[in-house]
């Protein structure tokens, strides 16, 4: 489930207050391993070192909409140098787009500081200048300029976060803070949990690589761009992404659901949280300024799609023609990029994408279909492209770091569920139908309507397609009602027979 809020609600929750001068060396307020979220208080000062957490609102039009971002020490461990304030937050928070990057882009939003739920009259709202980056094509992630330097900023009481060089080892204890909603109260919550391994995920139509897998409890939107925080330095390890929490298998890899991809495979685990690391992060701020193309930093794609976002149809079968003959998914790609040329390859795994190793020769990048078969055995399939300058050109290290890649998944043989859905009777003897959506296993409905004792819902013919929900007149009982469920690859269930009225 991505993170970002839909809607802001309150009421009381019983916060602890214990001074973190307690812990000299531990910033997890005494909390134990997998407690449920704290509600933070800061009345007493004793949290002020997660003041610079706050609640992001990128679109002023949509303040119900927000998520969590962090403000960062730019200065990259020189402390005489200023530039403008930073804040870190997730890609999908400020915008949808998996395939292209987001750069320089204005915004009337605003981020709210010491954002405690005991201190309202404190809160610090402060005005976002621009997007200066936004990306989800493998990472999920966003560095937000505010229209204030960090310099004067600091001198309002409001600390930034250190961005760690680190990477997590398995079992080290994790912290996150953010700013959720669906909770009780408003304000920041602590969780606290372990880092558990390291993960490539795909969660429609996103792929993502190398992302910080934790348990922490109680993550719910709002919490997207949450930093994910060493227990015991309080710097930032990464910015949270999406969680299962809430999901269900059926919808694995699927929006709101992401799978871990492991040998081709997909992979579900409940309850899970994910992060985006930040470890390199540090080289794209030069003397205070966010440097996107810096050394080491080449967070700017090397390639970029010119036309509008393509329909990417995510979950397919092999099918079989009227000979018998398998007939193979096909990739049905189009496309144009802003380099003249591209190569291209597919791959099971998402970290081969960063490999130059087998792509194609260079092509022309305009008006292009790529319509290769995905494959035969059950699994994940990436798609996998990169542009280059000319049909001779050499891989580089950004090339290699941001190619774009998409996912199909061929689905295991077998028959499509049987239709769900719930039927009410009306008080004027009507009956009504309400579908149960589940994607990518029950994506579509089709329906036919007729005389109990004539309609055959064995025969092909006269099933329509069903948009809405589904109404049956008292004027048009008795009725027999037949369904078939249809799943994201098109293929159709067995009918269900339903007779409704006397």
């Amino acid at each position: 489930m991505n993170l970002q809020a839909i809607s802001i609600t309150g009421a009381a929750l019983i916060a602890l207050t214990l001074s973190t001068a307690t812990y000299s060396n531990d910033y997890s307020n005494g909390r134990e391993h997998l407690a449920p979220p704290l509600l933070l208080e800061n009345s007493d000062h004793q949290n002020d070192h997660w003041q610079g957490i706050g609640r992001l609102i990128i679109n002023a039009d949509y303040p119900d909409a927000h998520c969590t971002a962090s403000l960062i020490d730019s200065r990259n461990g020189d402390h005489e140098t200023t530039g403008p304030a930073y804040v870190l937050t997730s890609g999908h928070c400020i915008s949808p787009d998996s395939l292209n990057v987001l750069a320089d882009e204005p915004s009337d939003g605003y981020i709210d500081f010491n954002y405690f739920h005991d201190t309202p009259d404190h809160h610090q709202r402060v005005a976002v200048k621009q997007v200066n980056w936004s990306r989800q094509r493998g990472l999920d992630m966003a560095i937000v300029e505010l229209d204030i330097s960090l310099q004067s900023l600091m001198e309002t009481g409001i600390k930034p976060l250190s961005l760690s060089t680190a990477a997590p080892a398995i079992g080290d204890p994790l912290l996150i803070v953010g700013a959720p909603s669906q909770y009780p109260e408003n304000g920041l919550r602590l969780s606290t949990c372990s880092h558990v391994s390291t993960e490539d995920l795909v969660e429609q139509p996103a792929v993502f690589r190398g992302f910080y897998k934790d348990n922490c409890a109680g993550l719910k939107p709002g919490h997207s761009g949450s930093p994910l925080l060493d227990h015991m330095t309080n710097t930032v390890l990464g910015v949270v992404s999406t969680t299962t929490s809430d999901s269900l298998v059926e919808n694995r890899c699927s929006y709101n659901a992401p799978c871990e991809v492991r040998d081709g495979q997909a992979h579900w685990s409940a309850q899970s949280n994910y992060s985006s690391p930040v470890s390199f992060l540090h080289h794209c701020f030069v003397q205070g300024q966010f440097t996107a193309l810096a050394p080491g930093c080449d967070l700017m794609p090397t390639v970029a799609l010119t036309e509008d976002r393509p329909t990417v149809n995510y979950y397919r079968r092999v099918k079989h023609d009227a000979e018998g003959n398998e007939v193979l998914p096909t990739w049905k790609f189009q496309f144009s990029l802003d380099t003249p040329f591209y190569r291209y390859k597919t791959v099971r795994d998402p970290l081969l994408c960063e490999s130059p190793e087998h792509y194609s020769e260079a092509l022309a990048a305009q008006q292009v279909l790529i319509n290769d078969p995905v494959g035969r055995e059950p699994g994940i399939y990436l798609l996998c492209i990169v542009g280059v300058d000319s049909a001779g050109q050499s891989p580089t290290l950004a090339m290699m770091k941001s190619p774009l890649v998409l996912a199909k998944e061929i689905a295991e043989p077998g028959p499509t569920r049987a239709p769900q859905f719930v039927i009410d009777k009306q008080e004027d003897g009507a009956y009504s139908i309400a579908w149960h959506f589940s994607h990518p296993v029950l994506s579509g409905y089709e329906a036919r309507i007729g005389a109990p004792d004539t309609l055959d819902c064995d025969e092909p013919e006269g099933y329509v397609r069903q948009l809405d929900d589904l109404r049956i007149n008292a004027s048009e009982l008795p009725a027999k009602l037949c369904t078939k469920a249809i799943d994201m690859s098109g293929q159709r269930s067995t009918p269900r027979t339903d007779l409704l009225g006397d």
